[in-house]
C-alpha cells in the first residue's frame, strides 16, 4: 500500500497536513493544488549507499510548491516557507514486508524494539539506519535498541533480502525525544519547548479539546477529510510528532477502525420488579457516541428500553416493571461516530417479591371461604391471611362490625371457627404472603349467617311492690337475644311447699287449670307474652296467654 500525505495549507508553525493512501508520486503532487512548476529535489540527511556500492538509494525532498511525476517508492519531506519540514513514506504496493508503525517515539534512556510484518515466508530482511547494517534479531523481523539516544534517531531501512532491490524497501522513522515536563492528552506530544503537538482532531493547550466531528482536524478544527471520513488518511506533522491515523482509526494505513470497548457491565439494586444496570465504555480519542440501545428479555418476554442522554451521561438505567423471579439477559449496544459498534451481553436474575392477590375468593352458606392463587406468585407463596368481621342481625343490630379477627393459613380453603349462634360474617378478604412480604388482599362482598340457637339465661325476677293474697309482681331484665329473636317470654310460678327449688331446666310447663287439678303438678305458667315486658303482675286479675 502507498501510504502519502496531501497538504491542506502550511500554517506558520505547524504544517498540517492530511494523507490518503494513493497509488503514485503524481497523485501526491497534484493534490497540493498547485500549477505545475519545476519539481525541487534535494538529498535528505541520512541517506545512505550500500556497503556494496552496486546499489545506491536517494532520499528525495519534494517541496510545498512542486507539481511533477515522481513515482518512485522512497522518504519525501515537505518543507513550508518557514522552514517546518515533515516527512512521509510512499511504499510498494506489492512488498514483501511492512512496517509495523511509522513511527515511533522514544524518551531517551528507553529500550526500543523496531518490527516489521512478512507477507511471503521466504524474507531475510536487512535493516540500515545512515548507511550502516544492523544485526536484526534472530527472526530478521525487529531489532531492539537498548537505552536509546538521540544518535539513535533516523530513518531506518528495511529491505526483504540482501539484494536490496530499488522499490522492495519499508522504512520507519524513530524519534527520540528528551524528558518533558508539559502533559499532553488524547495522545498529544511535547515537543523541545514543552508545547504540545496535537493529534489531528484534538486541539487546546494540553490537547484536551476534540473537534465536534471526528474528521475535523487543526488549530481550530477548520479542516475536514475529503468524503467525511478520515478512514485510510495518514497525518504526518513535524517532530517529534511523526506519523499517526485520523481520530478513531489505526493500523499502517488508517483503514482500521480502533475498537470501542464496552465493559464492566453490573446490575445492581435488585429486586422482584426492577434493576439498576451500569456500564463504562472507551470510546477512542474522544469519539461521541451516537447510537445506543438496551435489551432486556427473559424467556417470556422481550423489552427494549431507549436510553436518554441522561442515560448516556450517567452510564446507568434503571430498568421496571420485571418480573419476579425471572432469569434475564441484558444486551447493550453502543456505537462512535466513525460507525464502531459493540455489543455486550450480561444476566442476571430478579429476587423473590410480594405476590398479587388471590383469585376467584368465594363464600358459601357455610362460612366456607376458598380462593385461588395469585396470578403473579413471585416466588414460592408461604402462606396466606384471611381476615373476617361480624356483627349481629335483627333488630339488635348497632351497624357497626366487630374488629376484624384475621388467620394465617397455608391452604386454599378457610372455615370461620368456633362460629355463634346467629351471627352474620362478612368483611371476608385474603392475602397471600411470599418471603418477601404479604402482597395486596382480595375481599368479597358475600356474607354468611349462623342458625338461631336458644336464649341465653335470663336474670331472675326481682320481686316489687305489695304482695296480696291473690297477686304479686315482679321485675324482669331482658335477656340477651344474640341467639336470635326471643319469640316468647313466660313467668312460671313454682309451689315451693317443701322447699326446694327445682332447677328451672327441669320444670314442665303446665297451664294454671292443670295445676288446680293435678295434685303432683306444683307449678304452672302464670304469664306469657311475645313483646318483652319489664314490670308483671301475677294474680287472678292476670291472665295467661
Amino acid at each position: 500500500t502507498t501510504t502519502t500525505t496531501t497538504t491542506e495549507e502550511p500554517t506558520t508553525t505547524t504544517l498540517l497536513t492530511t494523507s490518503q493512501t494513493i497509488s503514485t508520486a503524481t497523485e501526491l503532487l497534484s493534490s497540493t493544488g498547485e500549477t505545475d512548476e519545476a519539481t525541487t529535489l534535494s538529498t535528505l540527511s541520512g541517506g545512505f549507499s550500500t556497503n556494496q556500492d552496486t546499489v545506491s538509494r536517494r532520499k528525495r525532498a519534494v517541496s510545498t510548491d512542486c507539481d511533477s511525476d515522481v513515482d518512485d517508492t522512497g522518504v519525501y519531506q515537505c518543507t513550508d516557507d518557514t522552514d517546518t519540514s515533515v516527512y512521509t513514506f510512499i511504499f510498494n504496493e506489492t512488498a514483501d514486508i511492512f512496517p509495523t508503525a511509522l513511527t515511533v517515539r522514544a524518551t531517551e534512556g528507553d529500550d526500543v524494539t523496531l518490527s516489521v510484518d512478512k507477507l511471503d515466508l521466504d524474507v531475510d530482511p536487512q535493516w540500515y539506519i545512515n548507511d550502516t547494517f544492523i544485526q536484526s534479531d534472530s527472526d530478521g523481523l525487529s531489532i531492539t535498541l537498548d537505552t536509546v539516544t538521540q544518535s539513535d534517531a533516523g530513518i531506518y531501512v528495511i529491505y526483504p533480502d540482501d539484494s536490496l532491490e530499488d522499490g522492495t524497501e519499508v522504512y520507519i522513522k524513530l524519534i527520540v525525544m528528551p524528558d518533558s515536563s508539559c502533559n499532553c492528552e488524547n495522545e498529544g506530544v511535547c515537543d523541545s519547548d514543552d508545547n504540545c503537538i496535537c493529534k489531528p482532531g484534538f486541539n487546546g493547550t494540553t490537547c484536551q479539546t476534540a473537534c465536534d466531528n471526528y474528521n475535523e482536524f487543526g488549530e481550530s478544527c477548520e479542516y475536514s477529510c475529503a468524503g467525511g471520513s478520515c478512514q485510510g488518511y495518514v497525518f504526518c506533522l513535524e517532530d517529534p510528532y511523526g506519523c499517526s491515523c485520523g481520530r478513531g482509526y489505526e493500523g499502517l494505513d488508517c483503514t482500521e477502525v480502533k475498537a470501542l470497548t464496552l465493559y464492566n457491565i453490573t446490575v445492581t439494586d435488585i429486586s422482584g420488579s426492577s434493576a439498576t444496570v451500569s456500564w463504562e465504555y472507551y470510546s477512542p480519542d474522544l469519539l461521541k457516541i451516537t447510537g445506543y440501545s438496551l435489551i432486556y428479555s427473559s424467556e417470556d418476554t422481550g423489552n427494549t428500553y431507549v436510553p436518554t442522554d441522561e442515560d448516556l451521561e450517567s452510564n446507568e438505567v434503571t430498568l421496571t416493571s420485571l418480573s419476579a423471579v425471572t432469569d434475564y439477559i441484558i444486551t447493550l449496544t453502543l456505537s462512535n461516530s466513525v460507525a464502531n459498534s459493540i455489543v455486550e451481553d450480561t444476566t442476571f436474575s430478579t429476587l423473590t417479591d410480594t405476590p398479587s392477590a388471590p383469585q376467584n375468593v368465594k363464600l358459601n352458606d357455610t362460612c366456607e371461604m376458598s380462593w385461588d392463587e395469585p396470578a403473579q406468585t413471585n416466588g414460592n407463596i408461604t402462606n396466606y391471611t384471611v381476615c373476617y368481621s361480624s356483627s349481629r342481625p335483627g333488630y339488635s343490630y348497632t351497624g357497626a362490625a366487630d374488629e376484624p379477627l384475621c388467620y394465617t393459613v397455608t391452604s386454599q380453603t378457610f372455615t370461620v371457627p368456633d362460629q355463634t349462634a346467629n351471627m352474620i360474617y362478612l368483611e371476608f378478604s385474603v392475602a397471600a404472603s411470599t418471603t418477601a412480604g404479604t402482597g395486596p388482599a382480595q375481599s368479597t362482598n358475600d356474607t354468611c349467617q349462623t342458625d338461631y340457637d336458644v336464649p341465653d339465661t335470663v336474670s331472675s325476677p326481682t320481686q316489687t311492690g305489695k304482695v296480696t293474697d291473690s297477686s304479686f309482681t315482679v321485675s324482669l331484665t331482658e335477656p340477651s337475644q344474640d341467639n336470635g329473636p326471643v319469640s316468647c317470654y313466660m313467668v312460671i310460678v313454682v309451689d315451693v311447699g317443701d322447699g326446694n327449688i327445682s332447677d328451672p331446666d327441669d320444670i314442665e310447663l303446665y297451664s294454671y287449670d292443670e295445676y288446680n287439678s293435678v295434685s303432683s303438678i306444683n307449678s304452672y305458667a302464670a304469664v306469657a307474652f311475645s313483646n318483652f315486658r319489664t314490670n308483671v303482675t301475677v294474680g287472678d286479675d292476670e291472665s295467661s296467654s
